[in-house]
């Protein structure tokens, strides 16, 4: 067969059998003569010595999803469309106020405390916005 040692050509024998029969036809077409012949024989002989075929490797499954978590215990959520027309308030305002604090903002468009929160860290995120300071001493400008 080949110069290698039989532990060596028995472990190449086993990975050619537990290829698929697609895989094994591809590779027997590209090879010839003598080539062809010892792969031929060098999977015979390893099929002779395992006995039966070894079964199909199997695949990983994927756990089940877990239900998702409610992320508020009670309320409605905003709109898209809300949240989108209050970021553009959000927006108008920093531009025609530069510098202004979000307590500055949510008491000049009639906010709650902290509801420019959410809608100025989509700003921020989006790259409208940037911000200058840390904690209450932040400052809101447009790019």
């Amino acid at each position: 067969m080949s110069t290698a040692s039989p532990d060596k050509d028995a472990l190449v024998a086993d990975a050619f059998c537990r290829l698929p029969v697609a895989t094994l036809a591809a590779i027997g077409r590209d090879l010839t003569g003598e080539h062809r012949a010892a792969l031929l024989a060098a999977i015979g002989e390893a099929a002779m010595g395992m006995g039966e075929a070894a079964p199909p490797a199997r695949r990983a499954t994927r756990a089940p999803e877990a239900p998702p978590r409610r992320r508020r215990p009670k309320g409605k959520k905003r709109a898209p469309s809300e949240i989108a027309t209050e970021a553009e308030r959000v927006y108008l305002h920093i531009k025609a106020n530069p510098g202004c604090s979000r307590e500055q903002i949510d008491k000049a468009l009639g906010y709650a405390d902290n509801e420019a929160s959410l809608l100025l860290k989509g700003l921020i995120r989006q790259g409208k916005v940037h911000t200058t300071g840390k904690k209450r001493g932040t400052r809101y400008f447009v790019k």
